[in-house]
C-alpha cells in the first residue's frame, strides 16, 4: 500500500470512506520470511489476476499497515494516530452489543482544534462549515449528529504546547432532554453535557516537594476546549461537572502517551460495560468524584504496544478475507529507522525496540510521581509564576 499522509495529520476527525481500488497496491519481493512449513513462499511468477489478493476494505488497510509499521520502529517516539484509532475501534467493537450502541470511540484528532493559539483554532471551525465537512443535511458538521447518537463519547486528542506534544482522553457523558425523550423515542440526541474529564498522562518538569505533578492548568484548558467543541454543535454544557479522575502518569523522558490512553480506553470501556445502565440512569452516582473515575495506577506502555500492534496485524489479515498470515519478516542486522520525537529526527536502533531494561514504575496513590533521591525540591519563589501556567 502507498503510505498516504492525511489521516495522520488530521486536524478534524476523518470520515469512514473506502478507498478505491486504484489506491490500492501490493507488490511481491524477495524476503527472510520465518516459516512454520504450514504455508507456501508465493513465488515472484505468480503475477496473474486471480493470484492477487484484493482487501475488504483499502481504506482500512492503508490505516493498519501504517499504524502497524510505526508501531514496530517508533518504540521511544509517540505512536501514530492510525495505530491509536485501529486499536481502540476494535477494542469497542468487542464488547456487547448493547454497550456498543452507548459509546462512541472517536478517531484522534489534533492539534489545531484544541490549541490555545485561538487563530489556529478558529481556522479549523472554519474548515467545519466547508460543505464536503456538513452531514447529509448540510446544515452542521457531520460528526455533532453522530456524537449525539449515544451518551458515552470516548476521544482521544493529539494536543501540543509547551508541556509536551501528547495523547490526552477526553471522556464525556450527556443525556437526553427529558421533556422530549417520551415523545419522540430514542430519537432525542443525547446533547445534554453531565460530566466530563481529560485524562492527561504526562507529568510537570519541576520538582515540587519531591514529587513531579499533575498539570491542573492543562487538565482545565483541554476540558473547557472540549465543550466548547461541544457547545457549538447544539450540546447544553452549562450543567457539565468534572468527573475526578488520573490516569498512569507517563515517566518523565518517556513519549507515552499513546500507549497509556490505549490502556486507559481499555479501562474506561469496562467500567462502561460493569456500570451499565444503572448508572446512566442514578443522577447522584453520575458525576461522583474520585475513585470510581481514577484509573489502574501502573501501566506497561510496551505491553500495550505489543498488543496494538497484534490488533492492527489481525485487522489487516482480516480485511484480505483472511486469505492473509501473519508473518514475521526479518531485516539485516544492526538496521536503523529514521523517526521523529518531538519534531527532531533521531535513529533508532534495532535494540532500542526492546523497551528499557527497567520496567515502569508504580505511581503514588495520589497518582504523581516520586523524584529520584537527591534532587532537591524548587521553591515557588525560584519559579518565573507566568511561565508555569502560561501554555502559549
Amino acid at each position: 500500500m502507498g503510505k498516504k499522509t492525511g489521516s495522520e495529520s488530521n486536524q478534524l476527525p476523518p470520515k469512514r470512506t473506502t478507498a478505491t481500488v486504484g489506491d490500492y497496491q501490493i507488490r511481491l519481493t524477495d524476503g527472510w520470511t520465518v516459516n512454520d512449513g504450514t504455508f507456501i513462499q508465493v513465488p515472484l511468477n505468480r503475477r496473474r489476476e486471480k493470484d492477487v489478493p484484493h482487501p475488504v476494505n483499502a481504506d482500512l488497510v492503508e490505516r493498519c499497515t501504517y499504524g502497524l509499521s510505526s508501531l514496530q520502529v517508533c518504540r521511544d517516539a509517540p505512536i501514530t494516530p492510525a495505530a491509536l484509532d485501529v486499536a481502540c475501534q476494535h477494542i469497542r467493537y468487542c464488547l456487547p452489543s448493547n454497550i456498543q450502541k452507548s459509546v462512541r470511540v472517536v478517531p484522534p484528532c489534533g492539534p489545531d482544534l484544541w490549541s490555545q493559539n485561538t487563530e489556529r483554532a478558529e481556522a479549523v471551525y472554519k474548515m467545519m462549515q466547508e460543505t464536503d465537512e456538513l452531514d447529509a443535511s448540510g446544515t452542521q458538521y457531520w460528526l455533532y449528529p453522530e456524537l449525539k447518537k449515544t451518551p458515552w463519547t470516548i476521544w482521544p486528542l493529539w494536543v501540543e504546547d509547551n508541556h509536551g506534544k501528547d495523547f490526552v482522553l477526553a471522556v464525556v457523558y450527556s443525556i437526553q432532554d427529558q421533556a422530549l425523550r417520551g415523545k419522540e423515542g430514542p430519537s432525542v440526541p443525547f446533547d445534554q453535557v453531565i460530566a466530563i474529564n481529560v485524562y492527561d498522562p504526562r507529568r510537570d518538569t519541576w520538582n515540587d516537594h519531591g514529587k513531579y505533578r499533575t498539570i491542573g492548568a492543562r487538565q482545565s484548558w483541554y476540558r473547557s476546549a472540549v465543550l466548547q467543541f461541544l457547545g457549538k454543535g447544539g450540546y447544553y454544557i452549562k450543567e457539565a461537572r468534572w468527573m475526578h479522575g488520573e490516569m498512569s502518569p507517563m515517566q518523565l523522558g518517556e513519549s507515552t502517551s499513546g500507549e497509556r490512553c490505549f490502556a486507559a480506553v481499555k479501562e474506561i470501556l469496562n467500567k462502561i460495560m460493569v456500570l451499565g445502565n444503572a448508572y446512566l440512569d442514578d443522577r447522584n452516582r453520575r458525576t461522583r468524584a474520585g475513585i470510581e473515575w481514577s484509573l489502574s495506577r501502573w501501566v506497561n506502555p510496551y505491553q500495550n504496544r505489543i498488543e496494538m500492534a497484534g490488533i492492527c496485524a489481525w485487522n489487516l489479515m482480516a480485511m484480505f478475507d483472511y486469505n492473509a498470515r501473519i508473518t514475521v519478516e526479518c531485516v539485516p542486522p544492526r538496521a536503523k529507522q529514521e523517526v521523529v520525537v518531538d519534531g527532531r529526527r533521531r535513529l533508532v536502533k534495532p535494540e532500542d525496540l526492546a523497551g528499557p531494561p527497567q520496567h515502569p514504575i508504580l505511581a503514588e496513590l495520589d497518582y504523581q510521581i516520586s523524584a529520584p533521591e537527591g534532587i532537591p525540591p524548587l521553591e515557588l519563589d525560584e519559579m518565573d509564576m507566568d511561565d508555569m501556567d502560561s501554555d502559549e
